[in-house]
């Protein structure tokens, strides 16, 4: 049976309590934040739906001619290339995690988990941005019968 000295059990005691508190302060800032951020939302989209209304963010038609917008098709379109974009990286991340964790071997281990961070790291408007450039060298020489990849102007 182990003694606990009452001085270091008053210490861990202090310690709990501030960093319940310090969890607490943050868990408050966090919510505070986001709710910054909702009233920023709001504030920036106040206009179109004074103007236009709540049918702003129901309607699909965006013609400027008629003086007509509404925001259907943008939050669509990101609501689905999100799910897309999920689809695709969620299967791939626990594949990933699970060939790493479990069937890897270890002298591979370190080299591919580092690829992963490294690949992790970059953002995925550079990813974008390399596949256009790509698929771009590949369109012109697919649709220019005299170039090639090679020989396509690169951006």
């Amino acid at each position: 049976m182990a003694i606990i000295d009452s001085r270091h059990a008053a210490r861990q005691l202090i310690y709990e309590r501030v960093f319940r508190s310090a969890t607490l302060a943050a868990a408050i800032l966090v919510l505070l934040i986001l709710g910054g951020v909702a009233l920023s939302l709001l504030r920036g989209a106040w206009p179109a739906l004074s103007h236009f209304g709540f049918g702003f963010v129901t309607r699909e038609i965006w013609n400027p001619v008629t003086d007509e917008y509404g925001a259907l098709a943008p939050i669509y379109g990101t609501v689905v290339t999100s799910l897309i974009a999920m689809l695709l990286a969620v299967p791939t991340g626990f594949g990933i995690a699970l060939f790493l964790t479990e069937l890897c071997p270890p002298v591979l281990k370190r080299s591919i988990g580092t690829a992963v961070e490294l690949l992790a790291a970059v953002p995925s408007i550079i990813f974008g941005i390399w596949a256009c450039s790509y698929w771009r060298r590949c369109c012109n020489a697919t649709c220019n019968p005299g170039s090639s990849i090679i020989s396509a102007p690169s951006p």
